[in-house]
């Protein structure tokens, strides 16, 4: 808990400056080309807000099954002697698959929402670049945009993803 209310706040509101500072550093750089290759960025944030609430939801219910299956496992080892007395060891065994199985239910599930979402994040990511190399390659050619800015530009907007999928997470 103290991890995450100290490194996790600041790594938070970090990414947070981060990704607002790229956003002014893009549009100062060129705001046409900025406008055209964050054009996904919308899609990225509805998505996220989408999966987080997904995520922050199978976390919590797996975090609750797995404080079941201990007190369960704590219980059971200190009762051992009882269990085997009144020969209940086969209810025992029934129980624990139980609270174990609806464990591995929410973590899968959980699993399951990250694998979806973190493609989606590259797939934005490439569509970014793609419009940008594009847009800016036509701007290029016509003389209205250095090689060396649209590079630049380019590595500012590969730059933006990483702390989007921080924040999410």
């Amino acid at each position: 808990m103290s991890e995450m209310f100290s490194a996790g706040f600041v790594t938070f509101f970090g990414n947070i400056l981060f990704i607002l500072g790229t956003f002014v550093w893009l549009f100062a750089l060129n705001w046409k080309l900025a406008l055209v290759s964050t054009a996904v960025f919308p899609i990225l944030v509805f998505f996220s807000i989408r999966f987080s609430r997904k995520l922050i939801e199978y976390y919590r219910l797996s975090r609750m099954e797995l404080s079941a299956l201990n007190a369960f496992l704590a219980e059971n080892i200190l009762g051992m002697r009882i269990v085997h007395l009144f020969n209940r060891i086969e209810r025992h065994l029934l129980r624990f698959k139980e609270v174990s199985d609806r464990y591995t239910h929410y973590q899968i599930s959980s699993v399951s929402v990250y694998a979806y979402f973190q493609p989606l994040i590259t797939w934005c990511s490439g569509a970014g670049v793609a419009l940008a190399l594009a847009y800016g390659g036509g701007m290029a050619l016509e003389g209205k945009l250095t090689t060396g800015e649209l590079i630049a530009f380019t590595s500012y907007l590969l730059a933006l993803f990483q702390p989007v999928r921080e924040v999410v997470d």
